[in-house]
């Protein structure tokens, strides 16, 4: 599935619940009420009609906001899967848990943004904040992963722009 089939599927998803939940809208083109979704999203009403219109998808931190407050799964609003059936317990804002294989997943696919000789202390603020941003998603592992390499790879993108700009 490229890309442009994957947002699309996700504004359907939304749009779906958005109208399930009585977020129906006559006056907007889109049929949905958006100022809601924008202002517990975080974004402006203009990039909130373009998650409903399937023209962008959310940054990775703002799904599980959305799905919060929607009431399903981040896995289901990103990828129409089932939610899993143990929820994760409450965790403490300073502690992280995360599995051994997780950890190892991560450190591996973020070690190629950066030259292991430089900016050592950004790739520690970096790798933490991956981790501890993975550690607290209310979602399956799959989902994680997924979440994960659409993070680095957004982060991959954006380095190669800014070395772009510096040449």
């Amino acid at each position: 599935m490229d890309r442009t089939q994957f947002v699309l599927n996700f504004s359907k998803r939304l749009n779906s619940i958005l109208q399930k939940e009585g977020y129906s809208s006559t006056r907007s083109k889109a049929g949905i009420e958006i100022t809601q979704l924008a202002k517990i999203a975080g974004v402006s009403y203009q990039m909130g009609r373009k998650y409903i219109l399937g023209l962008a998808l959310p940054d990775y931190h703002i799904i599980p906001k959305i799905a919060e407050w929607l009431n399903v799964s981040p896995s289901w609003l990103l990828f129409g899967e089932k939610e899993s059936l143990a929820p994760k317990e409450t965790k403490s804002t300073t502690l992280i848990e995360i599995e051994s294989d997780l950890l190892q997943y991560i450190l591996n696919k973020c070690i190629v943004l950066f030259p292991p000789t430089k900016d050592v202390e950004k790739i520690i603020t970096y790798m933490v904040g991956v981790i501890y941003d993975a550690s607290h998603l209310n979602a399956d592992k799959k989902t994680i992963l997924m979440i994960i390499d659409m993070m680095l790879s957004s982060a991959i993108q954006l380095s190669e722009i800014h070395k772009e700009k510096r040449a």
